[in-house]
């Protein structure tokens, strides 16, 4: 087949420059909406939140006063950012390097007991760089596109591009050689008996439809960033279900920026060409949580409270927000409260029972911040829904006697407290937002910008120290 150019005709050339022209002015407004509210004060405010939240649990369990160095906290945070200058995905070194910084720093300046607890986890490697060439252009991994998780392995050569909708069976060309481009967002909501046209079964349908690979675009119209999103390589988690990962494996799943979403929704039209490569393997790897506890033991071993986070990023970004924000203020609650109580620095927890809660701290440094706290009200078993609404007391009851408002955030599932409540352990903490919409209620409240997400760097390269906070 003979190689169709990216773009089309003039007329569909001008009209992308003008959508994409659009597009660009739109985020410089927003951008300059923003400029102000990424400052000093607004980034300590938040680890002062969460700190002195913190000594005030501590407080009601041990009747103990903390004092903690913020200085201290964004001086670890810089370090982190340093050592993950891409990304701290446990794949790669920067997370290796991670949990040897937070291990020194604990044993050098606690009188902790402090050690590494070795997990095998199953992570996804790309053995050969992915390719990527629609019509004549060939774009470039990791800014314009990922392999995606749970993607499977292959070449597609010169394959028609195919916009696909949804399920049903009308959707599906009758091409031989053909390429799948799924949006994360369905066109339309209805859903069949076998499909729920959710972005997991459109990913499936179309494999098992005769697409040689499939890519993911970013809804080209996503609302609430600044500026265009990096392809995130993920699909959600909803999708790692054995019949899925059966499905996916028999072909490449890329993961688009929304830049070049944009352009190939524009010209998909064309039916453009496209030829891929993704060589990828799911191999076991050994990680390592960090654990630290007094060497004296516990008063009440019954009753141990565990402050927690995760270390780790995604592999598109460095994480500095998500969670080296969270880590690094952990981090320092052990360096201030060194006695009779754990404090866990951990990827994937496998506490025992005897652990009374977990206190989870993530993403506390937001640009576009709410004062979120985990909801216990929303926890579905009730052998631990109480409990959990007694945690959320506390961090309400703080910020009420400082005057400070506060939002409810329904625990949505995600691995940070996942596996401690699924063992019965009562879970509870902190949040600044990850990919939410701020709604204007919430900007009434706390400031910053309605319609606009509450990390724009959420899962991106962007997220960084610099667009955290201006340190200069």
């Amino acid at each position: 087949m003979e190689n169709t150019p990216l773009l089309g005709s003039t007329t569909d050339q001008q009209q992308q420059q003008q959508g994409q022209e659009a597009l660009v002015e739109q985020q410089r407004r927003r951008t300059r909406r923003i400029q102000w509210f990424t400052s000093r004060a607004v980034f300590l405010c938040v680890f002062l939140f969460v700190v002195g939240v913190a000594t005030r649990l501590a407080q009601r369990i041990d009747n103990v006063e903390l004092r903690v160095d913020v200085a201290a906290v964004v001086a670890n945070l810089k370090t982190l950012e340093e050592i993950g200058r891409h990304s701290r995905s446990v794949a790669g070194t920067g997370f290796a390097q991670s949990v040897a910084f937070v291990k020194e720093t604990l044993e050098n300046n606690t009188d902790f007991a402090v050690w590494t607890e070795a997990l095998v986890v199953e992570e996804q490697v790309d053995d050969e760089k992915p390719s990527l060439v629609v019509g004549n252009t060939a774009f470039t991994p990791r800014i314009d596109f990922l392999t995606a998780t749970y993607s499977g392995s292959g070449v597609v050569k010169n394959a028609t591009l195919v916009p696909l909708a949804g399920c049903r069976s009308s959707d599906a060309p009758q091409l031989e050689n053909w390429v799948a481009l799924v949006s994360s967002q369905p066109s339309r909501q209805e859903t069949t008996p076998d499909c729920d046209n959710s972005l997991c079964a459109r990913v499936a349908f179309a494999i098992e439809a005769g697409a040689k690979a499939v890519l993911v675009s970013v809804n080209p119209t996503a609302q609430g960033y600044p500026n265009p999103l990096a392809p995130s390589g993920r699909l959600p988690r909803t999708c790692n279900t054995p019949s899925n990962r059966a499905i996916y494996s028999k072909a490449p799943i890329l993961s688009l920026s929304q830049s070049l979403s944009w352009s190939l929704h524009l010209q998909s039209i064309d039916s453009p060409s496209v030829s891929l490569s993704a060589t990828t393997s799911y191999k076991p790897i050994t990680v390592h949580n960090v654990l630290a506890e007094p060497r004296a033991g516990f008063s009440k071993p019954e009753s141990i409270v565990i402050f927690g986070c995760h270390l780790d990023s995604v592999r598109a970004g460095p994480g500095v927000n998500d969670d080296g924000s969270g880590a690094m203020a952990t981090l320092e609650l052990a360096l201030a409260y060194s006695r009779d109580r754990t404090i866990t620095i951990q990827r994937k927890p496998n506490p025992p029972l005897h652990y009374k809660a977990n206190i989870d701290t993530d993403m506390i440094a937001s640009p576009n911040y709410v004062r979120g706290i985990w909801d216990g009200r929303s926890v579905t078993d009730p052998a631990i829904r109480n409990a959990s609404i007694a945690i959320q007391r506390v961090f309400e009851d703080y910020f009420h006697d400082q005057e400070l408002p506060t939002v409810p955030f329904k625990f949505n599932g995600r691995s940070d407290f996942a596996p401690f409540m699924a063992r019965g352990i009562p879970a509870g903490g902190v949040i600044t937002g990850e990919d939410e919409i701020k709604t204007h209620e919430q900007a009434e409240l706390f400031g910053g910008v309605a319609g606009m997400v509450l990390d724009p760097n959420y899962h991106q390269p962007t997220d960084t120290v610099e667009n955290c906070v201006d340190l200069v």
